[in-house]
């Protein structure tokens, strides 16, 4: 029997196993009951939409994504439309956080061109994944993408980005499986330096309006979730030593000890100006990739249903999707650098409000970002041109 007879069967019981068995965060378990409709969709939603002055917005939305529906996948799907009051519901805080309408202001101006681009790798026939994030991480990943060029006399490609900022060996899907089956994922990655979740998974989702609040991407990114709470001086530091760079960055540090704390100064600025909102990130790659190294699973680590759940089969089935889905996305050999990802064809990109050229702190942080890393250059060639042969 075909896979595409047995989907329907099989979304039921995947959404039986979600909602009995394993809410992706304990918050999950309070909030299911406010997540579900109090009043049929229809009249009452449309009355409880105009009780918020931002209400319209997620008609807005909705009119956007329609507009796109001549390419079918998850996003430009029946998702939206079956899900509004969900989402409603999760914008407005679910009983887990904030309203947050109130950003949607600023981040509605990047969602055309999100779309578009979301449009045109459904077109290439790839499984799209949406993660949203701290605009932190956004300054990060820049810093260590010139670093890296730098130590490596490389162009990163745009349509790459760092998930991870160093250059530690990244251990094969097999071994990462066998971590998780074993149940030592958490405990073996012990610190963990470069994320909240771990060096090796990153979480995604199919829809990025999917999920309650602290799994929804789209009202994570509005929220600006996580904001300042990692060590970003000891973050950088680390990129160094782990480039090789250290002496560059003696250097720069003892002419100069507050540089990067004035850089990230501008960017905190660019960021307030755009409305303190965070990013999304859309990863993109083929059916055959997305269903070797991304798994339905929990916050843990572990897997629904054994693996019965590919991407693929669920990008296909795209008007079927639950609501409650979440992806680990192994952050192994094919992903973790620009010539790895380029053969197995994922690409990347961000999108942040924030990056602008209307937004006065982004431009000049992006004028002192590259006279630093000019320096930084400076002092790697001389320092190598320096060394024996």
């Amino acid at each position: 029997m075909k896979v595409h007879y047995l989907f329907p069967k099989v979304l039921l019981i995947l959404s039986i196993v979600l909602i009995t068995l394993a809410p992706i965060h304990p918050a999950y378990a309070a909030s299911r009951e406010d997540a579900q409709p109090s009043n049929p969709v229809g009249t009452a939603f449309t009355s409880s939409l105009t009780e918020l002055h931002t209400g319209n917005d997620l008609l807005d939305i909705q009119a956007l994504l329609e507009s796109h529906q001549d390419i079918k996948g998850p996003l430009f799907s029946d998702f939206f439309a079956q899900h509004k009051q969900e989402i409603l519901n999760v914008m407005r805080g679910g009983g887990l956080g904030p309203d947050v309408f109130s950003k949607h202001s600023h981040f509605k101006k990047i969602l055309p061109d999100l779309t578009s681009y979301v449009k045109t790798e459904y077109a290439k026939d790839k499984t799209v994944f949406f993660h949203a994030r701290n605009a932190d991480w956004d300054f990060l990943q820049m810093i260590f993408r010139s670093l890296y060029d730098i130590a490596h006399h490389s162009h990163t490609k745009e349509n790459f980005l760092w998930l991870r900022y160093d250059e530690t060996p990244r251990p094969s899907v097999s071994d990462i499986r066998e971590l998780i089956k074993n149940r030592t994922l958490m405990t073996t990655l012990q610190p963990l330096q470069y994320s909240a979740s771990g060096p090796y998974l990153l979480f995604a989702t199919l829809n990025p309006f999917a999920n309650n609040c602290t799994e929804n991407p789209y009202y994570i990114a509005l929220l600006h979730i996580g904001s300042k709470q990692f060590q970003i001086p000891q973050l950088i530091e680390n990129m160094f030593k782990d480039l090789k760079l250290e002496e560059e960055f003696k250097t720069l540090i003892k002419h100069d000890p507050s540089r990067f704390k004035e850089l990230y100064t501008l960017y905190d600025h660019a960021i307030t100006y755009a409305g303190n909102v965070g990013s999304m990130l859309v990863i993109s790659m083929p059916d055959e990739t997305a269903d070797r190294i991304a798994y339905l699973g929990n916050d843990d680590g572990y897997c629904f249903g054994n693996g019965a759940f590919p991407p693929s089969i669920m990008r296909r089935n795209f008007n079927e999707t639950p609501f409650l889905q979440q992806f680990c996305i192994f952050l192994g050999q094919q992903i973790s650098t620009p010539e790895q990802a380029a053969q197995h064809d994922i690409t990347m990109k961000v999108f942040n409000p924030a990056f602008s050229e209307t937004n006065p702190s982004y431009q000049a942080f992006k004028i002192r970002l590259a006279h630093i890393m000019t320096e930084i250059k400076t002092m790697h060639d001389q320092r190598q041109a320096a060394q024996p042969v």
